[in-house]
């Protein structure tokens, strides 16, 4: 199972919540590789000691910064996404992995839930819920069509509501609004 997470390395995207859901899929003899992609923002440290303290190291990877391309091929390469941000707005990366028909498991703290139902366009768990992570990933696991169903539906949602005709119609209903 390839998992990732793209994001700057801030305590309030809770990287950490993924990591300790990590230690549970090993602890349940699942494999699985989690890449994490963005720069240190004061947390790097702290989250690789944690990997280690985890005992999951060697499945996990910080890749920093990386070009635009090469992120691109890792969300066509992962199986979920995963965004445990306890404080977001709508998230772009959760809208690149959907867009890129991945299923995404985030948080309700994030604005990006306007866009996922739960278990149809993506899986939204509690904050602060490693547990609840590690299971919606191991059921994704065992379920490949429901995987692909919700990527597929991840996909739906991001082309009716998060396209350019829609956004440019919400500024225009905005603008009138002003006037």
């Amino acid at each position: 199972m390839r998992l990732l997470t793209v994001c700057g390395l801030r305590k309030i995207k809770r990287v950490s919540d993924a990591l300790e859901a990590c230690k549970l899929l090993k602890l349940k003899g699942l494999p699985f590789k989690y890449i994490v992609v963005g720069g240190d923002m004061g947390n790097l440290k702290e989250l690789q000691s944690l990997a280690e303290k985890l005992d999951i190291q060697a499945n996990v990877a910080f890749w920093g910064y990386i070009e635009r391309e090469r992120v691109l091929e890792l969300y066509d390469q992962c199986d979920i996404f995963i965004m445990p941000s306890i404080m977001e707005g709508c998230n772009g990366s959760c809208l690149e992995a959907m867009a890129r028909r991945k299923p995404v498991i985030l948080t309700s703290a994030t604005g990006t839930i306007e866009v996922v139902k739960h278990m149809e366009s993506g899986v939204v768990v509690p904050p602060y819920a490693p547990e609840a992570i590690a299971s919606h990933i191991e059921i994704l696991w065992k379920d490949k069509a429901l995987r692909t169903r919700i990527g597929k539906s991840a996909y739906q949602s991001v082309k009716e509501k998060h396209n350019s005709d829609v956004w440019a119609n919400k500024f225009l209903e905005f603008i009138s609004d002003l006037i």
